[in-house]
């Protein structure tokens, strides 16, 4: 019987590795990890709290309907209604509004000061300049003018409006509405008009909250357009708002 030749192991020279071939190889191990990590961000989306900051450059475009998702379903046939209310405050923003503090109060009727109010938790918050944020591990931060902070009653559906009179307290005993959306703007455009950041987050959020729950410009309102008794700077601006609405 005639046995096979033993195998021959033949060693090869080793190649030198391309320094071109490792740079491609790292710039595509960089770009996988890049494109996951974002995938993993926009699926979870902004995380749940009493009412979520959120940076002002978050609200333009497409961007406003990651933002307000819903942590239940939609009632989207709930909403009727959006109305628009004004903190009559310097400053504040949710938590502050949600504790019923009123900071530097400006109304008419009011003492400037930290004083008290209604507390509301509205379902959207449009910060200005002088927003600061206390951070969890106790430092503040101040926040950008037109922070979008979208309150739990939002994230969960709940009717938290309240009567357009807010924050007059003769009217606290009135019943919230249950087909409204609240937001509120923190200053008082009859001491100050509301600034550009402001308007346009407002607006961006209004088109797109239309939008999602078949809300017509017609549905949308400052709280003192049912008063009638708005003063000419608050007429004003319902004015102009109403046509960028429609445009």
């Amino acid at each position: 019987m005639v046995k096979a030749p033993p195998t021959i192991s033949v060693r090869k020279k080793k190649q030198p590795v391309s320094q071109k071939r490792v740079a491609l190889v790292l710039l595509s191990l960089v770009v996988t990890l890049t494109l996951s990590a974002m995938y993993l961000l926009w699926a979870q989306g902004p995380s749940i709290t009493s009412a979520q900051p959120l940076g002002l450059m978050a609200t333009y475009g497409p961007g406003i309907n990651r933002l307000i998702r819903t942590k239940v379903p939609l009632q989207a046939k709930r909403w009727d209604y959006i109305i628009i209310y004004q903190s009559g405050t310097q400053a504040g923003n949710a938590a502050t509004l949600a504790a019923g503090e009123r900071l530097g109060g400006n109304l008419p009727g009011y003492a400037d000061g930290i004083g008290r109010q209604q507390p509301v938790n509205f379902h959207f918050v449009v910060d200005n300049a002088h927003n600061v944020l206390r951070l969890p591990n106790g430092r503040l931060q101040r926040m950008p003018d037109g922070n979008l902070e979208v309150g739990s009653s939002w994230l969960y559906q709940q009717s938290t409006a309240p009567f357009y009179c807010w924050p007059d307290q003769r009217y606290n005993s009135y019943p919230l509405y249950g087909n409204v959306l609240g937001i509120c703007l923190i200053g008082n455009v009859n001491h100050h008009p509301f600034s550009a950041a402001q308007i346009h987050c407002l607006a961006e959020l209004t088109r797109a909250l239309q939008r999602r729950l078949n809300i017509p410009a017609s549905a949308v309102k400052f709280q003192w357009d049912y008063s009638g008794m708005a003063t000419p700077a608050e007429q004003r601006l319902s004015t102009q708002f109403q046509r960028r609405l429609v445009r």
